[in-house]
């Protein structure tokens, strides 16, 4: 799968991601709901249980209240008349009238519920030990929100066991979008029953646009021929008319010149037309074209073929050395490849010398006197010229040029000259038949 799939979150870790957001606030929600509801349960049973004691302390001993108070065990009482015997701790005395719980008795560490009263007789003070109760409770609140961790825990891992069931189908899927090939026609995806209505419909529309793809390519294939069967026509007569012109004329220096410019203009257009369709259809096509020939054979006459470009310029052509390179490539592509940067080389070029070598074995330098600018500005140069359609002659341009490195597994860089200006150099290692010293 590719690598910028894994630099996002997947849908999978998002869902569970979600039910676990989802299971913490449903946890924390029915944890305060419930410790709420204990509290608010738990004053009521305080305040019931000691109301009921007051009513009995107060209806069997109202003429001698301080006497019956209890004052050992769970149950105390206090009678606050300011006679100041028996006194509670000031934490207890202060407290305002009514229930309060969970009060800590600081001289004992008890925790208390405590009812406090005004009566004729003085202030009523009935305490409550709920220690043992409130530890009980903690353990209980303690063991709740384990549990809670632990189903939270458990659920999320059921979801993310079951977001990767339900995500295996789209995983298929992807898989196999994955596998098809640009160049391939007729291809379809497929899914099974089991997969689920929504990844068939998904698979469904994928295939449409497969036919409509497969449509458009084939139109495409059917246009390029037609054009190509078209334009070969008008060259071929051009190349035949000039042949028979050529015949008549015999050696009149006047016409012979014009002659083989026509003829050699014609042979380029041919082999820049068979380029370009190889170019347009697969690279597949392009690969299968390839045979196994010397390159220090072939840049000889590339040489001469270009050096008439320099007739009018201050301007001479070299060649070498040359590495011994066997390669295995289409060799039209490679003398059209080369001779396209051997012809930009003399047109930003005004005087001096344009060398073309090969050193090392498989790496093609076209070095050119320069016009004073940095390789990196050459080579944006050159690349708007091809865009823009620039120049003479019937140059691919640099960005065919890149497309071609693409196919064939070359590489065109551009560095500073040896003496300054600009050194093009294409590796067409990646097709070297046989390693050569």
């Amino acid at each position: 799968m590719p690598d910028r799939v894994h630099s996002r979150r997947s849908l999978r870790a998002r869902l569970a991601v979600g039910v676990l957001g989802f299971a913490v606030v449903l946890s924390a929600t029915l944890l305060v709901q419930g410790y709420w509801i204990h509290e608010s349960v738990e004053a009521r049973a305080w305040q019931a249980l000691l109301n009921a004691e007051r009513e009995v302390l107060l209806g069997r001993h109202r003429s001698g209240l301080r006497a019956a108070l209890p004052d050992t065990g769970a149950l105390r009482g206090w009678l606050l008349d300011g006679e100041g015997t028996g006194r509670p701790a000031p934490e207890l005395a202060d407290l305002a009238p009514g229930l309060h719980d969970e009060v800590r008795d600081p001289r004992t560490g008890q925790v208390l519920a405590v009812l406090v009263e005004e009566l004729p007789e003085g202030r009523l003070l009935l305490s409550l030990d709920i220690t043992e109760l409130e530890r009980d409770e903690w353990w209980q609140a303690a063991g709740l929100i384990a549990s809670a961790l632990l189903a939270t825990v458990l659920l999320s891992a059921l979801a993310w066991w079951l977001g990767g069931r339900l995500l295996r189908p789209l995983h298929r899927l992807s898989a196999q979008v994955d596998a098809l090939q640009p160049a391939a026609l007729e291809q379809q995806l497929e899914v099974s029953a089991a997969d689920g209505w929504e990844i068939a419909v998904i698979a469904e529309s994928f295939n449409a646009y497969l036919r409509r793809h497969d449509g458009f390519v084939a139109r495409e294939r059917s246009f390029v021929d037609s054009v190509g069967h078209e334009l070969r026509t008008p060259v071929a007569v051009i190349t035949g008319a000039a042949d028979v012109l050529a015949q008549r004329i015999g050696s009149e220096p006047a016409l012979t010149t014009p002659l083989r410019r026509i003829h050699q203009a014609a042979g380029g257009i041919e082999q820049l037309l068979r380029l370009l369709l190889v170019l347009a259809k697969e690279p597949a096509r392009l690969r299968a074209s390839a045979e196994v020939f010397d390159l220090e054979d072939l840049l000889p006459d590339l040489v001469e073929d270009h050096r008439h470009l320099c007739a009018d310029k201050a301007l001479t052509l070299a060649l070498g050395p040359l590495a011994p390179s066997r390669l295995q490539a289409p060799a039209a592509i490679v003398h059209v490849a080369i001779g396209n940067l051997v012809r930009n080389a003399i047109e930003n070029s005004d005087g001096g010398c344009v060398r073309v070598e090969v050193e090392p074995p498989g790496v093609v330098s076209v070095s050119d006197p320069g016009t004073g600018l940095g390789a990196d500005e050459i080579g944006r140069l050159y690349a708007q010229r091809a865009r823009r359609g620039e120049g003479r002659g019937a140059g691919l341009g640099l960005a065919l040029i890149g497309r071609i490195c693409d196919h064939l597994g070359w590489t065109l860089v551009f560095r500073p000259g040896p003496n300054g200006g600009t050194r093009a150099c294409l590796d067409l290692r990646g097709s070297l038949a046989e390693r050569t010293h």
